[in-house]
């Protein structure tokens, strides 16, 4: 399918959201639509499931939990699917075959107001076992915001797993054979994920990628790096990979350092790097 107007792309979504919010604590939406974009792909939606015990009778007659659990969340998509308001046909970008819960469901939705099919995505936070915080965050993209938001955790000795947001334990820690090997930090609301990674909360019409500002002229050439930097709200931002560049007139020496660390300073090689860097970079994007 082609684009969708954000207006209907919305409708959709809470129509889709109406069919399940009783078998969930949350459902929210998210991607494209919460960002405001005019013209939205997929219609994104994030959700936690009432998960209920399983109670058996015991040979005296009592009620026991069985150990068992129900997600209403799946039986109620299971049941769409089953009187057709939804399909399992939309196969992963990266495998072949249709992801079908617990943790994400990619389907076609029948919206019954225009009697046409639309793609949703519906990511599950699991209750004990994921935060919202993070994957509220994480699927409202963009999905460069979402790649820098993962680049700087690990800048700061932490890692985006499972859902969940992870701290390595000092070295002292580390030592004692009785501490685990990573700490779970507890990001139940955006606010938090955010207060974590040590950046204050961007509203998601703002999330896209921060760039480095780093510039240097020689002559009429000019160059500027596309590293991704730090989210911070600040108006000159420079990457690990150059120092802050000093004015240099015409004719000055030329030196330029591409953002993969590479160092030239002859203009001819240096326009041959670049070029290719970017094309390795564009045809790497996504793996």
């Amino acid at each position: 399918m082609s684009q969708i107007q954000l207006a209907n792309a919305r409708l959709v979504a809470e129509e889709f959201i109406d069919r399940i919010k009783d078998v969930c604590v949350r459902a929210e939406i998210a991607g494209s639509i919460r960002r405001g974009k005019p013209n939205v792909k997929d219609i994104e939606v994030v959700a936690t499931p009432i998960i209920n015990k399983v109670m058996e009778k015991t040979a005296f007659g009592f009620e026991v939990e069985s150990g068992k659990e129900i997600n209403l969340l799946d039986e109620r998509i299971k049941s769409l699917a089953a009187r057709g308001f939804i399909e399992f046909d939309r196969k992963s970008k990266n495998q072949n075959k249709v992801p079908s819960g617990p943790r994400y469901y990619r389907i076609s939705y029948h919206y019954q107001a225009r009697g046409e099919t639309y793609p949703v995505d519906l990511f599950v936070v699991l209750p004990d076992a994921q935060d919202w915080g993070v994957i509220f965050t994480i699927r409202t993209g963009s999905a460069e915001f979402s790649h820098q938001l993962a680049t700087l955790a690990l800048s700061k000795g932490m890692k985006l797993m499972g859902g969940r947001l992870w701290k390595k334990p000092l070295p002292e820690a580390e030592a004692d054979h009785l501490k685990p090997l990573w700490f779970h930090v507890r990001c139940d609301t955006e606010q938090q994920f955010s207060d974590a990674l040590g950046i204050n909360y961007i509203e998601p019409k703002d999330r896209q990628p921060t760039f480095c500002k780093f510039t240097r002229k020689s002559g009429e050439v000019t160059w500027k790096c596309e590293k991704l930097v730090a989210l911070t709200p600040v108006s000159e931002q420079f990457c690990d990979q150059h120092k802050v560049p000093m004015a240099v007139s015409v004719g000055a020496s030329f030196t330029w350092a591409c953002a993969c660390g590479s160092e030239f300073t002859n203009s001819k090689d240096a326009i041959i790097h670049r070029k290719d860097c970017i094309e390795y970079k564009e045809a790497h994007r996504d793996t």
